[in-house]
C-alpha cells in the first residue's frame, strides 16, 4: 500500500492528539468495579488487532498489564473487537464499558473518563500517489471525496473544518476505505497515520 498511497499534510490538516483509553464511568474505580468492566476495541494495528484469531496489539498489553497491576484477571480473549461505529456507539450508550484506543478531542472531551495517554497521533489525508492531489488549505478538500470511518476521529475532524458532508464517503473500517481508495470511490483518505501506515 505504501507505494500506491502517499501522505498529504496540510497546514490545516495536521491535527495533533493523544490516543487514549477511554473509560465510560463517572467516579474512580476499585479493582472490584473493574472487573465488571466490558473491554471493546476495533481493528487498529499496532495499537489494537487481531492476528489468526487472537486478540494482539501496544494497547491491549498495555490494558493487561494495568489490570494485572489492580489485580484483576483478564486476557487478550476478554476484549470484544468490533466495529469502530458500533463500539463507539455501544460505550456513548451504555455503562461499564471500556473502549480503547481512542483518539482524545474537544469534542470527546466530556463524554468520557480519560486514562492514558498510550502516544500521540496525526490525523492526515491521504491519496493515491498516481492522482497528483495538492492540499493547501482545508477548503480544498472540498474539492474531493474524502473516504473515513463511521464516528471516527477523521469524521469527525473533517466535518470540524466544515467539509461538505455529502463529500465525505462512510464505511466500517479502514480496509473497507482502502478499497475504496484503489477503486477510485474516494480521491482521499482521512485516517490516523501510523495505523494508516
Amino acid at each position: 500500500m505504501s507505494n500506491k498511497i502517499k501522505f498529504i499534510i496540510g497546514d490545516l490538516l495536521f491535527l495533533s492528539s493523544v490516543l487514549l483509553i477511554s473509560l465510560f464511568l463517572l467516579n474512580p474505580v476499585s479493582a472490584n468495579d473493574l472487573s465488571k468492566v466490558k473491554f471493546i476495541s476495533e481493528v487498529y494495528p499496532p495499537y489494537n488487532y487481531e492476528d489468526a484469531g487472537a486478540n494482539k496489539g501496544i494497547a491491549i498489553d498495555l490494558l493487561i498489564a494495568a489490570m494485572k497491576q489492580q489485580s484483576v484477571p483478564m486476557s487478550a480473549g476478554d476484549i470484544k473487537i468490533q466495529p469502530w461505529a458500533r463500539g463507539y456507539r455501544a460505550v456513548l450508550d451504555g455503562p461499564n464499558l471500556c473502549l480503547f484506543s481512542t483518539t482524545r478531542t474537544a469534542e470527546r472531551e466530556n463524554q468520557f473518563k480519560w486514562v492514558g495517554p498510550i502516544s500521540k497521533t496525526r490525523v492526515v489525508v491521504l491519496s493515491k500517489k498516481s492522482r497528483g492531489i495538492k492540499i493547501g488549505s482545508a477548503a480544498d478538500l472540498n474539492n474531493y471525496t474524502i473516504g473515513a470511518i463511521r464516528d471516527d476521529v477523521g469524521e469527525q475532524l473533517l466535518k470540524e473544518l466544515g467539509i461538505s458532508a455529502s463529500l465525505i464517503k462512510l464505511g466500517t473500517d479502514a480496509n473497507a476505505i482502502v478499497k475504496k481508495l484503489q477503486a477510485d470511490r474516494v480521491q482521499l483518505w482521512a485516517y490516523e497515520e501510523n495505523v494508516a501506515r
